[in-house]
């Protein structure tokens, strides 16, 4: 069975939490904590992919966040810019879940900054 994975950005003290436990305390305290839920995926550096991730895609270096969609015709996690919706596995070239393409940069609570480009 697979593991779900959070992490959680907390909005009091602005740090990065990991929790693959105690989940239930996360969403007692949903007022403090930002709850964003493990891909799957890590990036080209081996890193893990997290809902609010900030990613530099392909080679046109698109800054994008990761999310979760349900919308144009897209089910699961997806790369948002500022004007697109894309579909995670385009940018794949997948070797053991580890996209090749992909290099987290950021996250959005602590580098918004760099979807303003």
């Amino acid at each position: 069975m697979r593991e779900i994975r959070f992490r959680a950005w907390d909005k009091i003290d602005k740090t990065m939490c990991i929790s693959t436990s105690h989940i239930e305390t996360w969403f007692e305290m949903k007022n403090r904590y930002e709850l964003m839920q493990f891909t799957g995926l890590l990036d080209k550096n081996g890193k893990e992919i997290y809902e609010g991730d900030i990613v530099l895609a392909g080679e046109e270096d698109i800054h994008a966040k990761v999310e979760w969609t349900g919308q144009n015709n897209l089910l699961g996690f997806c790369l948002v810019d500022k004007t697109s919706v894309f579909d995670i596995r385009d940018f794949a070239h997948r070797n053991l879940r580890e996209y090749t393409t992909l290099q987290i940069i950021g996250n959005i609570y602590e580098h918004s900054h760099l979807l303003k480009n």
